[in-house]
């Protein structure tokens, strides 16, 4: 009989022998490594949930809403509502909560109100005093700024590129702003704050008080 080749038989398998040490070690690293990247994805997550600049991109405005906020500020500029660091939390809350009620569609937060009053604020003060340049006019049918071209270049050096999207875009919430930001009424009183220098509401008084004296002095001549 021919003779069959030899084969060798598979050897068993190896057994590793760990001690309770290194088994101990090994679940360690293992648990460790979960909580490490746990930590890691839920800290992204919160970041990016809780971003305000996530927040203020998804807020979408017009002219419509942002007269709207302007609206509800004017109701509560009021020395009851207003201090003389602006509106509480409380009141924003408030004011918030109003906003939605007539304009139910949007559902802005707190901080895309704030952010929103800060941003109109602070146009408004600047084509402000851009208006108050010499040979720079003022547009009351189309709310915009009207001034030639080197002055434009001006206004840019004055106030930097931000003011360069006012060439062709109105401002409609000019006058409303005033109301807002110029005159505070305070028990009754107006009080002028920032349309007007010092001097120059000093020499308001100063007028007003020499008219008085003319009168005083010439009233018997007036017709009665």
């Amino acid at each position: 009989l021919p003779l069959l080749p030899r084969t060798s038989s598979p050897s068993p398998p190896r057994k590793i022998y760990m001690d309770a040490s290194s088994k101990f070690n090994l679940v360690q690293a293992a648990r460790g490594r979960k909580v490490v990247l746990g930590a890691k994805m839920d800290s992204r997550k919160i970041t990016k949930r809780d971003s305000p600049n996530d927040l203020k991109s998804r807020a979408q405005w017009n002219l419509e809403l942002e007269r709207a906020l302007v609206e509800i500020l004017l109701e509560h500029n009021t020395p009851y509502h207003r201090g003389g660091h602006g509106w509480s939390g409380e009141v924003w809350n408030m004011m918030v909560r109003i906003f939605h009620a007539r304009h139910s569609y949007v559902k802005f937060s707190k901080y895309q109100l704030q952010e929103k009053e800060k941003e109109i604020k602070r146009e408004y003060k600047m084509l402000r005093e851009a208006r108050k340049q010499s040979g720079v006019g003022w547009d009351e049918m189309r709310c915009m700024i009207q001034a030639d071209a080197h002055l434009w270049d001006e206004l840019t050096i004055l106030f930097g590129s931000r003011i360069n999207k006012f060439k062709s875009k109105p401002f409609p919430l000019f006058n409303l702003l005033g109301d807002l930001y110029d005159v505070h009424i305070v028990e009754g009183h107006y009080n002028f704050t920032s349309t007007s220098e010092p001097s120059q509401i000093a020499g308001v008084a100063h007028t007003e008080t020499e008219t008085e004296e003319v009168n005083r002095r010439f009233s018997h001549l007036l017709v009665k």
